[in-house]
């Protein structure tokens, strides 16, 4: 039987003592743990990461921090990927039973329960919008792993084959590290003042809440159990001096080019803008005004992938009429699933036929939403036309009593 491997990955700009503190239970159950260090930390003083890390490097920082997570799980080489951020702590619960949940092959995500710290370490905010679920155990499945990369977001739970959620919690400690001060200007700075088009709908309000629980009035708290405020004390009291970065040690310096061609919001090269579509079906006959689907091959001939879906950037099946009589709508359509560079797909195009006979040509191409086309075309002739039904065929009626069932009465037609 192969052994299930786990990856853990933390990027991360936080004191090195700490995240020692918060990895180190996970040291003897993970495969991997990768650790990537904000750029702007000093790359003298990374002592600490390197102690705790098997694999190190460094990544240029940019907003949306989420940018970069389609990147640091690239990083990860396990069968499984656990993400944790560097003020987060899990539950010894939680630590003891991975490797029981590594085992499940019927799961495709574990989704764990957050707990928001607050107002100190005994206690947490036992209601919504501190007490989610966040998907953080994750099969490394290029096929369900997509992330949506924009603030606030982490990995696709959308269409997932099985996800299972836990109540064995980790816990946030973003309260108990930084002051009100300190996250009111993050808030203002990391999420006011981002573009809106890394927002998610209406996340002002939710944010201000999210980030000051100080704000809400008389909020619901719950005990931290004896055993997991013993976990959290023992991350929150590592401190001390950064560890010099060991001499010799390499820790490469990951470009944004980089972590952004794995970002679903990037903007594609121009050598992205290349495939091939052939028409599957032989029968292009339609009737008048009939919507039906045809199959279309389609190959990713570019150098980018296409995560599918609507995610961005969003590539779609388009088509367009190239007579101009006709009126007909045209209809785009969503690829079936991720195709990497080289990858073939086969997609039913959804076609509306012209209200008016005759043969229509009829022009498939890829679309970049709100971007371009992609000047890889096909051309087809569509013929629309009435079709007569064949007459039914008459049935001699069965009179009262004649045959006593229908199995008689095959008999006597058959004759």
């Amino acid at each position: 039987m192969t052994r299930v491997r786990l990856s853990v990955c933390c990027a991360t700009n936080d004191p090195g003592p700490r995240l020692r503190a918060l990895l180190g239970p996970l040291r003897e159950i993970a495969d991997q743990i990768v650790v990537a260090v904000d750029s702007r930390v000093d790359a003298g003083r990374l002592g600490h990461y390197a102690a705790i890390a098997d694999r190190l490097v460094r990544f240029e920082y940019a907003d949306p921090m989420e940018s970069a997570s389609a990147w640091l799980a690239s990083l990860c080489e396990g069968d499984w990927i656990l993400r944790l951020d560097g003020d987060e702590v899990l539950s010894p619960a939680l630590v003891e039973g991975l490797p029981r949940l590594l085992g499940r092959d019927d799961v495709h995500q574990f989704h764990v329960r957050c707990r928001w710290l607050f107002p100190d370490a005994g206690h947490y905010l036992d209601e919504p919008p501190w007490n989610y679920l966040s998907p953080r155990l994750v099969r490394n499945d290029p096929a369900t792993l997509r992330f949506e990369g924009r603030l606030h977001s982490g990995v696709i739970t959308d269409g997932v084959p099985a996800a299972v959620l836990l109540d064995t919690p980790y816990y946030h400690l973003d309260s108990l590290l930084r002051d009100e001060a300190t996250r009111r200007a993050k808030l203002k700075r990391r999420y006011h003042g981002a573009e809106e088009r890394w927002k998610p709908y209406g996340s002002d309000g939710d944010s201000t809440l999210y980030y000051l629980p100080e704000s809400a009035r008389e909020p619901r708290l719950a005990d931290v159990p004896a055993g997991d405020r013993e976990a959290i004390a023992r991350v929150l009291d590592a401190r001390g001096p950064e560890a010099p970065t060991p001499p010799g040690l390499d820790v490469p310096l990951i470009r944004r080019c980089e972590i952004e061609r794995h970002w679903s919001h990037r903007k594609l090269r121009r050598s992205a803008y290349s495939a091939s579509l052939e028409l599957l079906d032989r029968d292009l006959t339609f009737r008048p005004g009939q919507h039906r689907p045809v199959r279309l091959r389609v190959t990713n001939r570019g150098d980018e992938p296409w995560p599918g879906g609507s995610l961005s950037p969003w590539v779609r099946i388009a088509y367009r009429w190239l007579d101009e009589t006709s009126a007909a709508e045209e209809f785009r359509t969503d690829l079936p699933g991720p195709v990497a560079p080289g990858r073939t797909v086969v997609a039913p195009l959804l076609i509306a036929a012209p209200a008016e006979p005759g043969t229509h040509p009829i022009e498939i191409d890829l679309v970049h939403e709100h971007v371009r086309w992609f000047q890889c075309s096909t051309r087809a002739l569509i013929q629309v036309a009435e079709r007569s039904r064949p007459p039914l065929p008459r049935v001699e009626a069965r009179p009262p009593g004649r045959w006593r069932s229908l199995r008689d009465w095959r008999q006597h037609r058959a004759r």
